[in-house]
């Protein structure tokens, strides 16, 4: 297996895993305080991969200059709609099951994220994409007989 591979599981693991995690501290915290609590240790674990990037020589502050705005803009766009999908996953697993909710939003995940790239980035739409996607329908459908 190559490098991609091993990160793929990898981070297939970590996505599997979280929302088990944070349904688990969403009953002992409401949506908010699990927000700020989660987010807190977040930047304690991102000012010490910084620490070390930097300790490493691993991190150029100049390649912050070659942002315009509109880059500004569209990290602004991701980091917020990245904590208000924080926000409505906990609500969601609060009052839900993590094995309900994740496998009905990620296949419709997919789908919106292909025609995304189809329709807005311009990327190919292949016979095997829609198979795909009428096979992720299916599951969609047999999920809730």
């Amino acid at each position: 297996m190559n490098e991609n591979t091993y990160l793929l599981i990898l981070l297939i693991t970590c996505w599997t895993l979280n929302p088990f995690l944070k349904k688990r501290l969403a009953s002992k915290l409401d949506s908010d305080e699990h927000l700020i609590f989660s987010h807190a240790l977040c930047t304690i674990i991102v000012v010490t991969y910084l620490m070390y990037l930097l300790l490493y020589n691993k991190y150029d502050w100049r390649n912050l200059k070659n942002l315009d705005t509109n880059d500004v803009i569209v990290s602004s766009s991701g980091a917020f709609t990245t904590v208000l999908a924080s926000i409505l996953l906990i609500k969601l697993l609060k009052n839900g099951d993590v094995s309900y909710i994740l496998p009905h939003a990620q296949p419709c995940i997919l789908i919106l994220t292909l025609f995304i790239g189809i329709f807005v980035y311009g990327e190919s739409f292949t016979t095997n994409k829609l198979i795909g996607t009428l096979f992720i329908i299916a599951g969609l459908i047999f999920m809730n007989l």
